[in-house]
């Protein structure tokens, strides 16, 4: 049986590098980027790593994202929106992981991606 990716996250395309007049990078608001949707089979929280806000609720400071192969797929530096999240956004850190391959079988039967997102704190 075949997995569906169930979760709709956004992504927001980090826009070429742009120069001040002081010579500074500068970017837009994240808000002006450009928005892609982004179907997922599910987000995980890396419960180790996790903040306290003033409520002492916990705060997932990196989260694990498993997506299907196929799609599209954030690149480091991009900023990912989750549903249900008004605290903030998620940093995608570092090289998008691929398991589209098996080495001890013939054909993979699980394949898809993992992304390792960082809390964005402005």
């Amino acid at each position: 049986m075949l997995r569906q990716a169930l979760v709709k996250l956004v992504i927001y395309r980090k826009p070429g590098l742009h120069m001040d007049r002081y010579g500074n990078p500068s970017f837009p608001p994240v808000e002006q980027w450009e928005q892609e949707e982004w179907q997922v089979y599910g987000v995980a929280p890396q419960i180790p790593e996790t903040d306290f806000t003033q409520g002492r609720e916990p705060v997932a400071l990196t989260i694990n994202v498993y997506a299907p192969l196929g799609g599209v797929r954030p690149y480091p530096g991009d900023m990912v929106k989750l549903p249900n999240d008004n605290n903030g956004l998620f940093r995608c850190v570092g090289d998008v992981n691929t398991y589209d391959s098996n080495p001890h079988f013939s054909q993979a039967t699980h394949t898809g991606v993992m992304v390792r997102l960082e809390r964005h704190r402005r």
